[in-house]
C-alpha cells in the first residue's frame, strides 16, 4: 500500500513538473502516462525507515518549450516537441523506475512456510474437522450422504462403462459367436450385478430395499434377479441404545414405562426395522414391538434422490432402458412404509376385507398402538411359510398351504382391489389353527408386514381378470382375439408385444412362445428342427422345467430386439399392474419352494375361480344399475340370466378341473411315499412325501 502512495506521489510530481514547462497543447502526439499501478510489487511490510521519500523528487532539468517557427511542412501537423525535450523526458521516468526498483531490493522477503509450520496447519485444520464430525450433526449428515452418493455414483458410472464396451462388441452369426454372445452378454451382467449389489449392502437402508424389490421382477436379466437374492437376509440390526433414544423421542417414555420385559435380541431385522419379543407391563400380553432403523430416515430424502438421480443418468447415456419407474416407486410409496401409523392402517383394512369370511386360513397379526418410527401388535410364534420340515412335523400338507396362499393372494387382487405387495417367505408365518380359528385345516396362515399396499381400480381389475380367464379358456379365434383385446386395455400392449406380455403374466413361454426357436444350451434352431408344441391354454402347460427357463434365459440375449422389447414394455405398463406382476412372481416362487405336487395348472384354477368371481361381481353392479336407472325389463332379465349361466358354468368346469389336480397330487405323493419305503423304509418314505428328499 505505501508502494502504491509513492508511485502515484512520483508520477504527480512529474506531472508538475512537465505542466510547468510545456503545456499539453504544444505536443505533436499525447504521450502516454506513466502507469506506476501496472508494476506488480512484491508485499511489503510495513517499514518506513527503508521507503525513501518518493514525494520530494524533482525534475533536475525543466522541460524545453516548443520550437517557435515551425517548417511550412510541420504547421500543417501541428505543435511539436524537441528532440532534446523527449529524451530529458524518458530519463526522468527511467529515474521513477530505478527508484521503485532499489525500494523492492531493500524491503525484505516473505518467510516461506516450513514443514512444522505446514504439518501443524494441517493438523490443526483435521482436528477441526474430526470435531465437526463428532459434535456437528448437519457437517456428520453431510459428510456420510456425500460419501454415500459418491460410492453409488462411481458403481454406476463403471456399469455403464461396462455396458457401453459390451454393447460395442461384435460376434459372427455362427452358433459359436452366439454362445460367446450370450456368454459375454451373461458375464457383464453378473458382475455389474455383483458390484451394484456390495454398494447396496455397504449403504444399507432403502438401498437393500431396492435390492430385495429388483430380486423379485422378472422382467430384468436373470443374472441381476438372482444377484440381488441374498439381499433378502442381509439386514445388520441397530444396537439397543440406539433403539431406546428413539423409543424415547417418539413416544415420549422409555421402554421400561411399557414394558416389563423386552429381549434385546431381535427376532427379525428388516431392511427398513427390526422386530423384538416384549411384554406389556399393564396386562401381561406378550407382543412383537417393531421399531424404525434410527438412521433411515436421516439420509432415506438424500438416497432416493440419488437412486433417482442415477437412474436418469443412465436412462440418459441408454435412452432404451427404461428403469426410472424404480425410482418414482421409492419416492411415492417409501416415505408411506417408514411410517408405522400407514402399516397399521393398513392391517386394519386387510383384516376388514376378510372379517365377512366364514371360513379363512388368513391371520392378521393385532396392533395395539402404533407411533411413526414405532409399533406394538400382538406376538404370534410360528415357521416360515416354506420351512417343510414343521409342516411334516405338525402334519400340514404343502398342497393346501400354496393352495391357501393362492385363495388369499387372488381375493386381494380380484375381488377386494387391496394388495399385499410384498409377500415373500420372510412376510408370511405358518402355525397350526388355534381355538376358534375360522380355518377349515389344521394350519392358519400369519401375514406380517403391511406397510406396501396398492389399490387396484375396478376396470382393471375386471379387464385383468377377464384377460386372465381368456389365457385359461381353450384357444380359438375369438379367444385369441379377447387376449390382444385385454392386453391392450390393461396395459396399452399391442400385437407386437403380446408374446412377451403373456410370458410375463404366466411366467411360461409356451403360448405364442416368443423363445420358440432358441434352445435350452442358448443355440438357434436349425431349419426343419422340431420347436416346442404351442399350446392353447395355460391349463394345457406342464411343469416349469429348467429347460424352459434356461431357453427364455438364453433367448432375451440372443433374439435380436428382444431385450429392447422387455424395456418397451416396461415403459407401456401401468405401475399397479408391474405389482400385480410382482406378486404373481413371488405366489409362483412360494409354490416352487413347497415342493408341490399338483403341478402349476392348480394355481391356476385357483386364479380363473376368482377372476370368475370378479367379473361376476362388476356384471351385477352394473345389472344393479341398470335396474335402478330403466327398471326392471325382459332384456334385464335376459341379461340377468346370461351373467348367472356364464358365471355357474364356469364354477363347475373349473371345480371339476380342481378335483381332477387334487387327486392327481394325491397320488403322485403316495408314489413318492412308495418310493422312499423302496429305498430306506419308513423314514425315507416320510421325507419323500413330505419334501424334504427333493
Amino acid at each position: 500500500m505505501m508502494l502504491g502512495i509513492c508511485s502515484r506521489r512520483a508520477l504527480h510530481s512529474l506531472r508538475r513538473a512537465c505542466s510547468a514547462t510545456a503545456p499539453a497543447a504544444s505536443f505533436s502526439r499525447p504521450i502516454t502516462p506513466f502507469r506506476p499501478h501496472l508494476i506488480t510489487p512484491k508485499p511489503t511490510p510495513s517499514l518506513l525507515t527503508l521507503i525513501r521519500p518518493i514525494s520530494s523528487f524533482r525534475p533536475s532539468q525543466p522541460l524545453s518549450s516548443v520550437s517557435p517557427s515551425p517548417t511550412p511542412s510541420s504547421a500543417s501537423a501541428g505543435p511539436t516537441i524537441s528532440r532534446a525535450s523527449r529524451n530529458d523526458y524518458r530519463k526522468q521516468l527511467l529515474r521513477v523506475q530505478q527508484e521503485l526498483t532499489l525500494l523492492r531490493r531493500r524491503l525484505p522477503p516473505l518467510p516461506k512456510p516450513s514443514r512444522r509450520n505446514l504439518a501443524l496447519s494441517l493438523l490443526l485444520l483435521a482436528t477441526a474437522l474430526v470435531l465437526l464430525y463428532k459434535f456437528v450433526s448437519p457437517f456428520r449428515r453431510l459428510v456420510i450422504a456425500a460419501e454415500r452418493c459418491s460410492r453409488v455414483g462411481y458403481a454406476v458410472f463403471r456399469c455403464i462403462i461396462d455396458y457401453k464396451i459390451l454393447f460395442r462388441g461384435k460376434w459372427e452369426a455362427t452358433p459359436e459367436g452366439k454362445a460367446e454372445r450370450h456368454e459375454a452378454y451373461e458375464n457383464c451382467h453378473r458382475k455389474c450385478a455383483i458390484r451394484i449389489r456390495e454398494v447396496l449392502r455397504t449403504n444399507g437402508g432403502i438401498y437393500i430395499k431396492l435390492g430385495q424389490h429388483l430380486s423379485s421382477v422378472q422382467l430384468i436379466p436373470l443374472p441381476w434377479s438372482q444377484e440381488m437374492r441374498p439381499l433378502q437376509d442381509q439386514c445388520q440390526p441397530t444396537p439397543l441404545p440406539e433403539l431406546q433414544a428413539l423409543f424415547l423421542s417418539d413416544v415420549g417414555a422409555p421402554l421400561s414405562t411399557f414394558f416389563s420385559s423386552f429381549d434385546p435380541t431381535p427376532i427379525g431385522v428388516a431392511s427398513l426395522a427390526q422386530v423384538h419379543r416384549a411384554t406389556l407391563r399393564e396386562t401381561g400380553q406378550q407382543v412383537a414391538v417393531k421399531v424404525m432403523h434410527p438412521d433411515l430416515e436421516e439420509f432415506s430424502e438424500v438416497d432416493m434422490k440419488t437412486t433417482t438421480l442415477m437412474l436418469k443418468i443412465v436412462k440418459s447415456v441408454f435412452p432404451s432402458f427404461e428403469f426410472t419407474w424404480l425410482g418414482e416407486e421409492m419416492e411415492e410409496n417409501l416415505p408411506l412404509e417408514m411410517d408405522f401409523r400407514h402399516e397399521a392402517a393398513n392391517a386394519a383394512r386387510c383384516a376388514a376385507d376378510f372379517a365377512s369370511l366364514k371360513t379363512t386360513t388368513l391371520v392378521v397379526p393385532q396392533v395395539i398402538w402404533a407411533k411413526k418410527r414405532a409399533m406394538v401388535m400382538e406376538f404370534i410364534e410360528g415357521a416360515r411359510i416354506d420351512d417343510l420340515r414343521y409342516l411334516a412335523e405338525h402334519q400340514i400338507d404343502r398342497n393346501q398351504v400354496s393352495k391357501q396362499l393362492q385363495h388369499i393372494f387372488s381375493r386381494m387382487i380380484y375381488v377386494t382391489g387391496f394388495f399385499h405387495a410384498d409377500p415373500h417367505g420372510g412376510n408370511l408365518l405358518i402355525r397350526p389353527a388355534q381355538p376358534g380359528s375360522r380355518s377349515p385345516y389344521n394350519f392358519e396362515i400369519v401375514l406380517l408386514d403391511h406397510g406396501l399396499y396398492f389399490d387396484m381400480a375396478p376396470d382393471l381389475r375386471v379387464n385383468y381378470a377377464k384377460l386372465w380367464l381368456s389365457l385359461i379358456s381353450p384357444s380359438s379365434e375369438s379367444v385369441e382375439s379377447d387376449r390382444r383385446k385385454y392386453a391392450y386395455l390393461v396395459g396399452n400392449i399391442d400385437d407386437s408385444l403380446y408374446p412377451i406380455f403373456q410370458a410375463a403374466i404366466t411366467g411360461r413361454a409356451a403360448l405364442d412362445d416368443p423363445y420358440a426357436a432358441v434352445q435350452a444350451d442358448g443355440g438357434v434352431a436349425s431349419e426343419g428342427a422340431k420347436l416346442p408344441e404351442k399350446r392353447g391354454s395355460v391349463l394345457e402347460l406342464g411343469e416349469h422345467t429348467e429347460q424352459e427357463q434356461r431357453r427364455m434365459r438364453h433367448a432375451i440375449v440372443q433374439t435380436e430386439g428382444l431385450m429392447l422389447s422387455l424395456f418397451d414394455l416396461l415403459r407401456r405398463v401401468p405401475r399397479r399392474l408391474l405389482m400385480v406382476l410382482k406378486v404373481n412372481d413371488l405366489a409362483r416362487a412360494l409354490d416352487n419352494s413347497l415342493h408341490t405336487t399338483h403341478g402349476p395348472s392348480r394355481i391356476f384354477l385357483i386364479v380363473a375361480h376368482y377372476c370368475n368371481l370378479s367379473i361376476y361381481i362388476s356384471d351385477l353392479s352394473l345389472l344393479s344399475h341398470t335396474y335402478r336407472t330403466s327398471g326392471l325389463s325382459f332384456s334385464l332379465v335376459r341379461q340377468s340370466l346370461s351373467v348367472w349361466w356364464r358365471f355357474e358354468l364356469w364354477n363347475v368346469s373349473l371345480g371339476v378341473a380342481a378335483a381332477w389336480a387334487d387327486m392327481t397330487a394325491k397320488v403322485v405323493k403316495w408314489r413318492l411315499w412308495a418310493r422312499g419305503m423302496r429305498k430306506d423304509g419308513w423314514k425315507r418314505a416320510w421325507e419323500e412325501q413330505a419334501g424334504l428328499a427333493v
